[in-house]
């Protein structure tokens, strides 16, 4: 039984739907976001309608970002009463929208590479964890031999 229904077309696209819904909440304001944020929000909206212009040099893919996100939510917790219950991560709609777009969008040209930067400065504390797990996190993927070019990733300190 999965943990979140994904889309009725795509139902192995739980992630993605998640990160879409935060995206929504964001734009529609029914979530509180700072002024970066919500840029992000739109710059991801106006990426993925320019997507369908083939002058456009990238595509979205949800399996591979629905890939990292699953692969993420295997690792235990480290620390606390989480770590003690031997709990999982579980990540919220506002990682699974970090991890989407450093490695949900792909070059048309060359499908085996991903965009060679992601800068997300993460100053908010999720309910199930530190700012700090999320940078942790975020690393883990990118030596994945699923890339041929690794990724360059710039924590905010």
């Amino acid at each position: 039984m999965p943990r979140r229904p994904g889309p009725p077309g795509n139902p192995s696209a739980a992630h993605v739907a998640l990160a879409e819904a935060y995206v929504d909440d964001i734009l529609k304001g029914t979530r509180p976001a700072c002024k970066w944020e919500r840029l992000a929000c739109e710059r991801y909206r106006s990426d993925r309608k320019r997507e369908r212009d083939p002058a456009w040099p990238y595509r979205f893919d949800p399996a591979a970002a629905e890939r990292v996100c699953k692969f993420l939510e295997l690792l235990p917790h480290t620390k606390g009463a989480w770590a003690a219950r031997h709990e999982l991560l579980k990540l919220p709609g506002w990682q699974c929208f970090i991890v989407a777009n450093v490695f949900g969008w792909l070059h048309k040209l060359a499908p085996p590479l991903t965009k060679t930067d992601g800068k997300f400065p993460l100053t908010r504390i999720s309910n199930r964890g530190s700012k700090n797990c999320g940078r942790r996190t975020v690393k883990l993927p990118l030596g994945c031999p699923k890339q041929s070019q690794p990724s360059h990733f710039y924590p905010a300190v």
